[in-house]
């Protein structure tokens, strides 16, 4: 389940939330490159396992200004007010 970052509206799919986007929110998609990912949002081939994840573990959000500028520079994840990459994740067995 997807949920519109603007209007909370839920989608079954990555595709069907894009064209919503596209269709009632169209210039603020576009000021963000028309990409879900801008929003934090991936769609299902982007999700990692994280079952062995500590608690707090998650995905940047990249709506949060700051944690987008830290995924600019090649993280993906935050825990304890921490950035990691993937490999770091991986090597601590988290995904």
């Amino acid at each position: 389940m997807y949920k519109c970052p603007l209007c909370e509206k839920e989608f079954l799919k990555t595709k069907a939330l894009h064209g919503h986007m596209l269709k009632s929110h169209l210039t603020e998609y576009r000021t963000n490159g028309c990409k879900l990912s801008s929003y934090g949002i991936f769609h299902a081939k982007h999700h990692f396992e994280i079952s062995g994840a500590p608690d707090g573990f998650r995905p940047l959000d990249l709506s949060n200004q700051l944690e987008k500028a830290a995924y600019e520079r090649g993280y993906r994840f935050l825990y304890n007010g921490d950035c990691y990459t993937i490999d770091e994740v991986k090597s601590r067995g988290w995904i």
